[in-house]
């Protein structure tokens, strides 16, 4: 687990779904 890459995922998958 990491903290970058955890943050980074969280942050595309929200820009996804705001869209």
């Amino acid at each position: 687990m990491g903290g970058l890459p955890c943050i980074r995922d969280l942050r595309v998958t929200v820009s996804i779904t705001a869209g």
